[in-house]
């Protein structure tokens, strides 16, 4: 009898935090679109680009749909519910037709190669300030994981545009 007491004060106590639990709270997030960004209110400006569609080796087409800078975000628990605790620090998402890429044949470094990320995934980079980022999408006829020589597929050039909200 006593361990189901025990069960019941258990699953109760638990049952309070679902709500945040379910959100998982703490982590860094980014919105999955230019709306969402807005909506959560971490959307700071729109950033266009000079390329909008790249052919691959693969014949796939990378096609970028657009890309903002966000505040840095997660969810927080308050009052058993979860909200939004927005950091002051930005990042750079670019949305693109990711759901045709499953692989890690091609990735998309920022900097000279000092960040990157492989498609197949929200592509997000620390935002410095900068009016203008240039991108290098590399890529191999094998993957990233079992080649090492890629060769350059793209330059993108990113620019700041006026808020739109």
């Amino acid at each position: 009898m006593v361990k189901i007491i025990y069960l019941i004060i258990l699953t109760t106590l638990c049952g309070c935090r679902l709500a945040c639990m379910d959100r998982e709270t703490g982590m860094p997030r980014q919105s999955q679109t230019m709306k969402d960004a807005v909506n959560n209110k971490v959307f700071q400006f729109e950033m266009g680009c000079n390329v909008k569609t790249i052919k691959l080796y693969n014949g796939k087409v990378l096609t970028i749909k657009n890309a903002w800078v966000e505040n840095n975000w997660e969810y927080e628990c308050f009052n058993n519910k979860p909200v939004i605790k927005i950091d002051t620090s930005l990042h750079l998402i670019i949305d693109y037709n990711n759901k045709e890429f499953d692989n890690l044949n091609y990735c998309v470094f920022m900097n000279n190669n000092d960040y990157g990320c492989c498609l197949g995934g929200v592509l997000v980079y620390k935002y410095l300030k900068q009016d203008t980022l240039v991108f290098n999408i590399k890529g191999t006829k094998e993957s990233f994981l079992n080649n090492t020589n890629s060769e350059l597929i793209e330059t993108i050039k990113f620019y700041k545009t006026y808020t739109r909200q």
